[in-house]
């Protein structure tokens, strides 16, 4: 796939996604799959480095997925190409904003009901990422040590402690995101190697 092939797929994903990095990650995995580029194991991998390192969720993903693709020149042009759409838009929105303030528009019922539409997609689409994430990470088609079989998948049982007890830590504000996933990766290799 060349640089610009990487510049206009990250720019179709940066147009289209609304509601920050992980309401992205349905649409990369569909863009980056047509082509057979980013199997579902990798797309995990993307976010969990994506979520890992500095700076926001979508450019390193972006980043990460063009390296593999390209190398450093796809790394450039896909991390261009996301971030294009965001510059442009918000350039827009932001005159925008300024004759909505003027005229009072924020106050229109209107202009509330397109806010809690996108809203409602935003969770949607989080949602998906979650079935797909927790589909890909807690059962495998082949046995795992843990694991309980059904079918002709079977459930690891250590992955799912490991989730159930990350998503109690962070409920119950014990533990912050970074302290869970160290400590999770931690445990995953440990246990699940």
């Amino acid at each position: 796939m060349s640089a610009l092939a990487l510049f206009w797929l990250n720019f179709q994903i940066g147009i289209f996604t609304f509601g920050g990095g992980m309401a992205m990650v349905p649409l990369i995995q569909q863009q980056l799959a047509v082509f057979g580029l980013l199997t579902a194991r990798e797309a995990i991998d993307m976010v969990a480095i994506s979520q890992m390192t500095p700076g926001p969720f979508a450019v390193n993903a972006a980043t990460f997925a063009g390296m593999r693709i390209g190398g450093l020149p796809g790394a450039a042009f896909a991390t261009l190409g996301i971030i294009a759409p965001s510059i442009l838009l918000m350039s827009v929105l932001a005159m925008l904003l300024r004759v909505v303030y003027k005229h009072q528009l924020h106050k229109r019922a209107e202009t509330r009901l397109v806010l809690s539409c996108l809203r409602a997609v935003v969770l949607g689409l989080i949602a998906a990422t979650v079935v797909e994430f927790g589909r890909e990470a807690l059962f495998h088609a082949d046995g795992v040590f843990g694991g309980l079989a059904l079918g002709n998948l079977t459930l690891s049982l250590p992955a799912l402690a490991i989730a159930a007890l990350s998503f109690a830590a962070l409920q119950m504000k014990k533990a912050g995101p970074i302290l869970c996933i160290v400590a999770s990766g931690l445990a995953g290799a440990l246990v699940l190697r």
